[in-house]
């Protein structure tokens, strides 16, 4: 086996860490940064740029500069979540096969996994060239709310970058193995948890930490929620200040709105530390006889956390579903612990304060803390290392900001992304979407149906059966990680009910059976359609995929026995056996990523 490292895919960074002879560290790049941006651009000559490279184009070239994947990636066509995108990206998104999704570029429509696999062999590579040997495995990370598809979608990228994945490890679960939390040093019981708020995504984890053993209580989050929502409200406040006083509204040009957004990230990196900050965009527009319009906006760290607020609203209520259910209160938690590059503003550290009633731990880097842990545990698989160690702290520094572009105007700050000029001539209008806001957001997913197929039937005299758990065994002297699933598991049954089979928090791995009748007089097939989530009727969550058993032998309504096993295992990847007891017709499925996305 070659090198193994942890990989954090994050929504605006990926980070790549190593762990070996109980040192972690962070591997930077060619020019000694930690951070790869998650950007991936085709350039006009023909090139695919991924990184800092691709980054320098989000302005100059925004319809074939793809950022935020993460946001969409495993979702199907149609979901809210991606209509929310398609509002959102200066580039256009367009529907492949199965309802899948692909980013339409001078290079081709291409698919999201293909996208994310670009940006993990940049990763690959540039940890290869630190390390000065081939990496072949890693361990990579998502956030511990994402569901079957996007957990199969990223092992799929990885894959397709030439990597080995040895696991799928939850973010939260990742930033308490850095912490050093389940080494054997902590001999202390503790109860904690983890506040991760992302570029993209939120969750909250509750974990248990005593002896070695690190068990996750309860887990609960967002996928659709993280700072890009908070660049999105800025972005809506110069929008709509730009149009007040000039009467340009900046949203009919493709690179003017481009600039926006990057002013609207700048400004609330800069007021992380300031109590105020301004740009100067120029060229932003053109008035009337096609004079250039300069604009200069200011931006306080009271406004910004007005615009904030409904966010982090957002993310508090998500704790509160978490403490309903693990059935515990704030006050229970030694400690919080601060994930996630959104979670640098202070005002979120206020809020969590206030939540949790005591001062949150941000000891080590939030950008980087979960690919520590990635590669802590990377260590642990592959033989690197025999135990966990704390990671070494790595000091809290300020985000790194847009790179300028070669020619930066006088009155922009150092840090100010490229500033280009609108088009020549005042381009057509077009009709103008929505302002972006703050607004909540609330994720409805539909599935397609298939109403021909005959459906199963729980079985009236089943009895029930005795859930079976296999914990996880620990490495060579490392933690038990005792984590569960976020999102309960079920089978459609007849009228598009659902049969829950594996409930969300199940300690992971773990297998459930369940045993269902024919719906129908000599039914030769039953359908069995999988989703999750916690809605109460199939229309109301994910589906993950359906599989079909046929060839039963004929026999009237109720009489056959299906039997129903799901297997989910450490990475959250659901297997599933059926079989029908009479004629021993049995199939196998797994429910991972069968589309191009």
């Amino acid at each position: 086996m070659g090198a193994a490292v942890g990989i954090d895919l994050g929504t605006t960074n990926t980070v790549v860490g190593y762990c070996a002879g109980g040192q972690t560290r962070i591997l930077p790049d060619e020019q000694g940064q930690n951070l790869l941006p998650s950007v991936v651009s085709f350039h006009p000559d023909g090139r695919t740029l991924v990184g800092r490279d691709a980054r320098r184009r989000r302005v100059i070239d925004p319809q074939n500069t793809l950022h935020s994947i993460k946001r969409i990636l495993g979702r199907h066509w149609g979901s809210p979540e991606v209509e929310s995108a398609r509002g959102m990206f200066p580039f256009e998104l367009v529907e492949g096969d199965k309802r899948s999704i692909c980013a339409k570029t001078r290079g081709g429509a291409r698919p999201l996994v293909g996208i994310s696999a670009l940006i993990l062999a940049r990763a690959k590579e540039l940890a290869s060239r630190a390390l000065g040997e081939e990496v072949t495995h890693a361990v990579v990370t998502v956030p511990a709310q994402f569901n079957d598809l996007q957990r199969s979608a990223t092992r799929k990228a990885a894959r397709e970058a030439g990597l080995e994945v040895l696991r799928i490890l939850n973010e939260p679960t990742a930033a308490a193995l850095a912490y050093g939390l389940g080494a054997e040093e902590h001999d202390r019981e503790e109860r904690l948890a983890v506040y991760d708020f992302g570029g993209g995504t939120f969750d909250l984890t509750l974990l248990d930490v005593s002896d070695n053993v690190v068990e996750v209580i309860a887990t609960a989050g967002d996928t659709f929620l993280g700072g890009d929502d908070l660049d999105a409200a800025i972005e809506g406040q110069i929008v709509r200040s730009i149009l007040a006083e000039t009467n340009l509204d900046v949203r009919s040009g493709v690179e003017s709105l481009a600039l926006v957004r990057a002013a609207a990230e700048h400004l609330k990196i800069q007021l992380s530390d300031k109590e105020s900050a301004e740009v100067e965009l120029k060229n932003v527009g053109y008035g009337e006889g096609g004079v250039p319009i300069n604009f200069h906006f200011t931006l306080t760290r009271t406004q910004l956390e007005r615009l904030a607020k409904p966010l982090v609203d957002r993310t508090l209520a998500v704790c509160g579903d978490a403490m309903r259910l693990s059935r515990l209160e704030p006050a229970d938690f030694s400690s919080v612990i601060l994930v996630g590059g959104q979670s640098r503003m202070p005002y979120v550290q206020e809020r969590v304060e206030a939540y949790f009633g005591n001062t949150p731990r941000i000891d080590w880097n939030p950008d980087e803390v979960v690919a520590a842990g990635a590669a802590i545990m990377a260590a642990m698989l592959s033989g690197q290392a025999t135990r966990v160690e704390a990671v070494s702290p790595m000091p809290v520094t300020a985000a790194e900001p847009p790179t300028p572009s070669p020619s930066i105007q006088p009155s922009l700050p150092p840090s100010m992304p490229a500033v280009l000029g609108a088009p020549r001539v005042a381009p057509e209008v077009p009709r103008l979407p929505p302002l972006p806001t703050a607004a909540s957001f609330t994720a409805s997913p539909t599935s397609s149906p298939r109403p021909e197929a005959p459906r199963l039937e729980p079985n009236p005299h089943e009895k029930p059966s005795v859930p079976s758990v296999f914990p996880a065994a620990p490495s060579a002297g490392g933690p038990l990680l005792i984590d569960v699933t976020p999102l309960s598991l079920s089978v459609e049954t007849v009228g598009g009910m659902l049969d829950l089979v594996v409930a969300r928090n199940t300690h992971v791995p773990c297998a459930r059976t369940r045993h269902y009748a024919t719906g129908i007089e000599n039914q030769q097939e039953v359908v069995l359609r999988v989703c999750q989530g916690e809605g109460d009727r199939i229309s109301l969550n994910t589906v993950l995929g359906e599989c079909v058993l046929s060839g039963l032998p004929p026999a009237r309504r109720g009489e056959l026995s299906i039997e129903v096993t799901f297997e989910l295992d450490s990475d959250g990847i659901l297997r599933i056996h059926a079989r029908e007891e009479r004629s021993g017709r049995e199939i196998r499925a797994e429910m991972r990523v069968t589309r191009d996305d």
